[in-house]
């Protein structure tokens, strides 16, 4: 089950081609995607290469995939003269996550004008979007940052004046509830210096499953 997790963050975060290398980032517009994404635990790596990567490159990232994750992303970091990239864990939610009141479904973008206007773009194309309203106006967001069939990745933002309050705690819980009764899986994945990130994870009672890093 875990590799298949950590296959699904990487089909949620990119676009693939036919034989599963990365196309782009998977968001609207796209994106220029890194030219190695690893994902991996104690045991196994999953990779994936952007699709223009050099035939060469190729075949000396997946000679590489044998040693354990830390040791392979730092030979690939090498092979490809790349600067040494941080890992940072990837999460799954338990069987049950609690209810949290205080979060509302996004139906109304004048919600998101004062606090939060870069989400307004999402309203539309990244639902589930759970808020915190104060004062009839949006201070936290859960949305779809990143969506694949099966699964989608959590993006999460409060506002600064409203942080340290619980709200990306009460959005992401409704988010992830939401989520599970369309039958999607939701992820949270975060950089390991995002510690509020992080702290937001354990809040949760979400568990760990791997790391993961992108190599541009």
């Amino acid at each position: 089950m875990t590799r298949e997790l950590l296959e699904l963050h990487a089909q949620t975060l990119f676009t693939h081609d036919p034989v599963g290398n990365i196309v782009a980032v998977n968001e609207p517009g796209g994106g220029r995607a890194p030219r190695v994404f690893l994902a991996w635990t104690e045991d196994e790596v999953v990779c994936r290469v952007r699709v223009d990567l050099a035939p060469e490159l190729t075949a000396r990232v997946h000679a590489l995939l044998a040693a354990p994750g830390a040791r392979c992303l730092a030979a690939i970091c090498d092979a490809l003269s790349a600067p040494v990239v941080e890992a940072g864990p990837v999460y799954r939610f338990p069987e049950g996550i609690a209810e949290r009141p205080g979060a509302v479904l996004a139906t109304e973008e004048r919600w998101l004008h004062r606090w939060l206007p870069d989400w307004l773009p999402d309203v539309a194309t990244r639902q589930p979007m759970m808020v915190v309203l104060v004062d009839d106006a949006a201070v936290a967001v859960c949305a779809c940052a990143r969506r694949h069939g099966a699964a989608s990745e959590a993006g999460v933002e409060t506002h600064p004046d409203f942080r340290g309050r619980g709200h990306a705690v009460t959005v992401t819980a409704a988010w992830a509830r939401a989520l599970r009764e369309r039958g999607v899986i939701p992820l949270y994945s975060t950089s390991s210096a995002n510690v509020a990130s992080q702290r937001v994870a354990a809040k949760l009672g979400l568990i760990q499953v791997g790391k993961s890093a992108s190599i541009p």
